[in-house]
């Protein structure tokens, strides 16, 4: 078995971690010109060219935020909580179940 050491985890550990984009902003000045299409994009591809060999992208997303609701929804996220949460859990397919990484 593997330990863990200097910030470097096992293939076991790696295994169980789930990819969570945290925080994405555009200057207003850039708005509406696909760059935060590109940068979600761009975060997902990073995972999906990794060794996380999971199914599934995490964020989260204030509920009244609705540009950004509706970006990672044309971006390929789902909604995962019940409606009226502060909160709004969302994920997106990165690949299919026993597909390869």
């Amino acid at each position: 078995q593997q330990r863990l050491a200097g910030g470097a985890y096992s293939p076991e550990q790696l295994a169980r971690l789930q990819p969570y984009l945290a925080s994405l902003a555009v200057r207003e000045g850039a708005r509406g010109r696909g760059v935060g299409q590109s940068l979600v994009e761009a975060a997902v591809e990073a995972v999906r060219s990794s060794d996380y060999a999971g199914e599934h992208m995490l964020l989260g997303v204030t509920e009244t935020n609705s540009a950004a609701v509706r970006l990672y929804e044309r971006c390929g996220f789902e909604t995962l909580s019940a409606a009226g949460c502060e909160v709004r859990l969302m994920r997106r397919r990165l690949r299919r179940a026993g597909e390869p990484p």
